[in-house]
């Protein structure tokens, strides 16, 4: 039974790296073509190409959900981008026009980032932790 089972996980490794082959390499078809032409090279390609294709459809499909559900939360940073007050970049600091420290919040009025170009705020509650953006540098929560 375990000879069975060696086997089925050797001609599964060979399927697997068959299949990523058969995508990524143009080499491996000539090398297909050359070590496998009596066996029925034909089948070989047709083989491979599917796979390939059934690989190629499964990446596909996976982009395709993350691409829905980057779209589905794209209100919510619309909601926040529209909330940034015009910001001037010198070379060397930020500054801005509108009153600081000026909060970004969330739909549910949640404080997400904070920019403070004068350096008002020096003691920010744990229960606060956000990135707030001074003049020179980006300040991270360490939770």
């Amino acid at each position: 039974m375990t000879g069975f089972i060696s086997r089925f996980q050797v001609w599964c490794k060979i399927v697997y790296r068959t299949m990523i082959l058969s995508v990524s390499s143009a080499d491996f078809y000539s090398d297909v073509h050359r070590r496998y032409s009596g066996y029925g090279v034909r089948y070989l390609f047709s083989l491979y190409l599917i796979s390939g294709i059934i690989l190629c459809t499964c990446v596909f499909v996976r982009l395709l959900g993350a691409e829905e559900e980057l779209s589905s939360a794209n209100p919510d940073v619309e909601y926040i981008l529209r909330q940034i007050p015009e910001v001037y970049y010198d070379g060397i600091r930020i500054t801005t026009k509108a009153e600081t420290p000026f909060f970004l919040y969330s739909k549910n009025d949640q404080k997400i980032v904070a920019i403070d170009p004068g350096n008002e705020l020096v003691d920010v509650p744990s229960k606060d932790l956000l990135p707030i953006f001074r003049s020179t540098y980006v300040k991270l929560p360490i939770a």
